[in-house]
């Protein structure tokens, strides 16, 4: 965020949490750092160009210590937030959210978004970053991702502690949780199964 005068000069880079302090001021939005825009890029066209779902290259980053801005391991609801975010093509949007008189904020449809497009520069291609949206919307290649990442995110953690179980699945921020996965293959010893790992005991409770 990078605050502009009435002459449209560059005054300062406003740190999180830092608001103007001139009502004459206003703050737009500038590509960051070089390095964090190849990352941006790279996730856009890993999941687009590669089909890595949003758990997978939460996994990948994490693997290779890149952080996002809160300094947190990166999951699979921040791949997503990110992938969906229209600041990335230079688009701002107001009014996701609302709050009537003492209730609580509660999100709004996109119809009643307000947006202001091509408000700055943007740093992903907007075909690349619409043809991640179509991605979104289609249910069964969702699904199909969705999956596949999963036992993806399994396997690794697997492979890198040598054993699986609820508790380790729940411990490790980046994966979903044991019930997502008893959900989805109708218990965990069948995704184990899918992964190749047999408890030698019987685990009562990981059905």
């Amino acid at each position: 965020r990078i605050l502009v005068d009435q002459n449209g000069r560059h005054t300062a880079v406003l740190k999180p949490g830092e608001q103007k302090c001139v009502q004459s001021d206003r703050v737009i939005l500038v590509p960051g750092p070089r390095e964090e825009v190849k990352v941006v890029l790279w996730v856009f066209e890993t999941f687009v160009r590669r089909r890595k779902g949003a758990l997978q290259i939460a996994r990948m980053l994490n693997q290779q210590g890149i952080l996002p801005p809160s300094c947190t391991p990166w999951t699979d609801n921040k791949v997503r937030a990110l992938l969906q975010n229209e600041k990335y093509i230079g688009n701002l949007v107001y009014g996701r959210r609302s709050c009537k008189l003492r209730d609580r904020d509660v999100p709004n449809p996109p119809a009643q978004w307000i947006r202001k497009e091509h408000a700055f520069e943007g740093i992903v291609p907007r075909e690349l970053f619409f043809m991640a949206q179509e991605l979104f919307k289609s249910g069964e290649s969702k699904y199909r991702i969705a999956e596949a990442e999963m036992l993806d995110g399994l396997r690794g953690l697997f492979k890198e502690r040598g054993y699986l179980t609820s508790d380790l699945i729940d411990e490790t921020k980046w994966m979903p949780q044991a019930n997502t996965y008893r959900a989805r293959f109708g218990s965990l010893a069948a995704a184990y199964r899918r992964v190749g790992f047999s408890p030698r005991k019987c685990y009562q409770t990981e059905t």
